[in-house]
């Protein structure tokens, strides 16, 4: 039996990057990029999950964390559909060494595996160089800035301007 799972991400923001692991296609073999995160336990809120999951991740604390929106997410992927409740959060590391690495290893402990970290540049998911999910992470961010200068990337945090 399928179930939706509730899963949150943080949209980490360095300069003109955000923070994203690689993964790549598993038929094509093409890279494509996932802010980090993951599932949330029962009992969990969404802001706990995260804080569990970058701190399994990558061994460090997270703060700041401000809710950007909900997406739901429905893909096809390996055989199979899933259909996630995603939270996307801004957020910061209490550890400003992270924003000095361009790349560095994080670990999935439910399957024992590492996997890469990166700071991505922004344009080239804008631009469709790179590929960003879940579906629909892109586009809320877009919605988010008017241009790429809303991003406050010297803070670490995405600048919304009010709506007159």
């Amino acid at each position: 039996m399928s179930t939706i799972k509730p899963k949150a991400i943080c949209v980490f923001s360095n300069e003109d990057k955000i923070l994203v692991s690689e993964y790549y296609h598993h038929i094509t073999k093409e890279p494509f990029y996932r802010p980090l995160g993951g599932n949330i336990e029962f009992t969990e809120d969404s802001k706990q999950g995260l804080k569990r999951e970058i701190l399994e991740e990558l061994n460090t604390e997270i703060c700041d964390l401000d809710l950007l929106d909900v997406i739901e997410n429905i893909y096809y992927y390996k055989d199979k559909y899933s259909h996630e409740i995603m939270f996307v959060y801004d957020g910061a590391f209490e550890d400003e060494s992270f924003y000095d690495k361009e790349q560095f290893e994080g670990f999935e402990k439910t399957d024992n595996r590492k996997f890469t970290v990166k700071w991505k540049q922004l344009r080239d998911f804008i631009s469709g160089k790179e590929k960003l999910y879940p579906q629909g992470l892109l586009e809320l961010l877009k919605l988010k800035m008017t241009s790429i200068e809303d991003f406050d990337f010297a803070n670490g945090s995405i600048t919304v301007e009010p709506e007159l």
